[in-house]
């Protein structure tokens, strides 16, 4: 009987989009959100566009976003959304990209990560209107640097194998040699 109650209980939070639901990319709901995304073009500095082959979940919230997608790929990432009169309208992203290099702490072994976050409303508490960016590693040039830029991290990601034309970054270009 616990046994069913158990199963019951998952059911229902999985209908309720507590759990996100794995879609393809061509899926509607995935669709109007990758729509509202691309609207919010001014604001993508440093986002990479939505692969098509990603793998892509849809999280359904009644907090601090209305929706969420989650996407794996290349680089991780998540897209908020708050909903409106007329359809959603994106309010942050994050995306974390994976460096090459490990390094080890008290907590384990990881790789090094250059992660991106902009908030246009308060979702993970980052700074609003602001390109946030932060680095988890050892690499001297970036390791414990509270003002990192996206003209700073372009050259690291593009020697970790990124490729920066794809990067939302017009108005940072790359240094010039």
């Amino acid at each position: 009987m616990k046994r069913i109650s158990v199963l019951i209980s998952l059911a229902l939070l999985t209908g309720c989009g507590f759990t996100p639901q794995t879609l393809p990319y061509t899926d509607p709901q995935v669709q109007e959100l990758v729509r509202a995304t691309e609207a919010a073009a001014t604001n993508r500095f440093g986002f990479t566009p939505v692969s098509t082959d990603a793998e892509i979940r849809l999280e359904k919230s009644s907090g601090a976003y209305d929706r969420m997608l989650h996407i794996y790929g290349r680089t991780s990432r998540t897209i908020a959304f708050r909903k409106q009169a007329d359809g959603f309208t994106w309010i942050g992203e994050q995306e974390i990209y994976r460096g090459p290099k490990q390094y080890t702490t008290v907590d384990g072994t990881f790789f090094e990560e250059i992660c991106l976050t902009y908030e246009l409303q308060r979702v993970a508490h980052y700074k609003l209107n602001h390109l946030n960016i932060s680095y988890s590693g050892e690499d001297a040039r970036l390791a414990r640097k509270d003002d990192l830029t996206l003209q700073t991290v372009l050259p690291i990601l593009k020697e970790w194998g990124y490729d920066v034309e794809q990067i939302g970054a017009a108005n940072a270009a790359l240094p010039r040699r």
